[in-house]
């Protein structure tokens, strides 16, 4: 069946995508390029307060703070997302997490400044990184619940070069030169919130999720079950009344199951084999971007180059040529993401990756005695971030939910994304004190890192390309022992078109 979306359907993705993609890109990287001048504002604070200079660790620790707190409270978020989207609609949720960007914005400029308190920064980059957090789950899911399930993948591949724009921006709009400034850094911090006041002001047009609808529906016994839900699917697409109302008994009939099945635990879920194999394949196909050290690349640019011996005057520039690049290649491969699909892609990004940390390692351990390995770590730097485009970045959304089934997902979501906030919270702290520490040696995680990812995908992710749902729950069936096939289907946690299954 042929089922389009849309231009009101379109133009809902492509707000929700820039609302919650960009102010990420642009909160992550806006400490990069600004770190110097928001020493000097660390310095003058403590010069005001205690009538002396801040030492040199004191403000690199002030630094790293505003880094690692953004990332904590993404952390948060993301571990807390569970009761958000239990006790708001996909549209609250979403107000809440802009609600919280613009008070954080306002908090990290304006109060920031003007009070000459460095500890409103740091609390402004960890509301910020809640709201970052939360938008990191919901923001897919409520692109996922709204969109047509033949163009999902295309859609939610724009994650990752939505972040590499944006990180770009930041860099650039951060440069001393623009708007990083003495005087012009607030706006650079808050420009996030000039984003979340738009999608607020859009407010009044934005829908409640088709899901979301139905789900309520059913639970009200509302005499216009099904009227409401119907009349918004119509606006949210372009397709004859038939198919639309065969879609609408999809949607129907796998809410059904999700309410059969809402009350099950964690626990109960991961007692089963096959749900316990598609979470944890989640948490895994979300972490290689942690474990390509795309952290470190979109947060710690110009350490990273400065440890092979770069130029410290060009730092910025190279920065934000290698987001650009990391941007122009993640569009051009999407293309590929449909033709050879998103398995194949991962691996093969992981795979350069590695060729690309391999080289970062020798290079940042020889540039002291060797001047022009500086050369050698730029080109690492292209090579690793060319694969964390074509694999980890462009697979980041679409993968997770083409692996995980209706029961699945939901909570596939939530664990993926706070394992990968808490790993982030942790490298975004760690690896400047681990670079000063041990030079290019502190990589070297990252490598193993890469190398256990690409042997897990290889042996325990399905392919997924041109496959249907069931051909794909059907992998995560093998070798199930705590299973046996039976006719009924009132008592059993169950994906459509799968065999029906039960506990022994």
């Amino acid at each position: 069946m042929i089922r389009g979306n849309s231009i009101y359907c379109v133009c809902l993705i492509i707000l929700t995508q820039i609302s919650v993609w960009v102010p990420m890109g642009l909160s992550l990287t806006a400490l990069n390029p600004t770190a110097p001048v928001i020493r000097d504002f660390v310095n003058q604070s403590f010069l005001i307060r205690f009538n002396t200079s801040a030492t040199e660790e004191f403000m690199s620790l002030i630094i790293t703070m505003g880094q690692s707190f953004l990332i904590a409270g993404s952390a948060i978020g993301a571990i807390s997302v569970r009761f958000w989207i239990n006790k708001f609609s996909r549209r609250g949720v979403m107000t809440i997490v802009h609600v919280a960007s613009l008070v954080s914005a306002i908090l990290m400029s304006i109060v920031a400044y003007f009070s000459k308190s460095y500890e409103i920064l740091i609390l402004g980059r960890f509301i910020n990184g809640l709201a970052r957090g939360v938008g990191f789950n919901v923001g897919p899911l409520y692109v996922a619940e709204i969109c047509s399930r033949k163009t999902l993948a295309f859609y939610q591949s724009s994650v990752g070069w939505l972040l590499l724009i944006s990180g770009a921006v930041g860099n650039g709009l951060g440069h001393p030169s623009v708007l990083g400034g003495p005087s012009t850094w607030p706006i650079v911090l808050g420009l996030p919130g000039f984003i979340s006041l738009l999608y607020l002001l859009c407010l009044p047009r934005i829908p409640n999720t088709l899901t979301w609808l139905i789900k309520t529906e059913a639970l009200a016994s509302s005499p216009n079950y099904n009227q409401l839900s119907l009349k918004l699917l119509k606006s949210l697409r372009s397709a004859s009344d038939d198919v639309i109302a065969e879609e609408h008994e999809c949607l129907k009939t796998e809410v059904d199951i999700d309410l059969h099945v809402e009350k099950a635990s964690i626990k109960q879920i991961l007692s089963i084999g096959k749900y316990r194999r598609q979470l944890v394949a989640a948490v895994f196909l979300q972490f290689s971007f942690q474990a390509a050290g795309e952290q470190v690349v979109l947060q710690y640019t110009n350490v990273l180059l400065e440890e092979t011996g770069t130029n410290p005057e060009h730092l910025t520039f190279y920065t934000i040529g290698i987001l650009v690049l990391m941007s122009v290649i993640t569009i051009i491969a999407t293309p590929l993401l449909g033709r050879f699909g998103g398995r194949k892609m991962l691996i093969s990004g992981l795979s350069v990756s590695s060729v690309g940390i391999f080289l970062l390692i020798i290079s940042s351990i020889t540039s002291r005695f060797i001047s022009s390995m500086s050369y050698v770590g730029i080109a690492a730097m292209v090579i690793l971030i060319v694969g964390i485009a074509i694999g980890p970045l462009l697979t980041l959304a679409s993968l997770p939910s083409e692996v995980t089934s209706q029961i699945v997902r939901p909570n596939a979501l939530w664990l993926s994304g706070a394992v990968f906030w808490v790993s982030g919270a942790a490298i975004a702290f760690i690896v400047p004190y681990s670079i000063d520490a041990w030079g290019g040696y502190a990589y070297l995680p990252f490598f193993v890192l890469v190398i256990f990812e690409i042997v897990f995908v290889v042996f325990f992710i399905p392919e997924t390309f041109q496959k249907t749902a069931s051909e794909i729950q059907e992998y995560f069936e093998k070798g199930n022992h705590f299973y046996k096939k039976t006719a009924d289907t009132n008592n059993v946690l169950f994906y459509p078109n799968v065999h029906v299954e039960t506990v022994a």
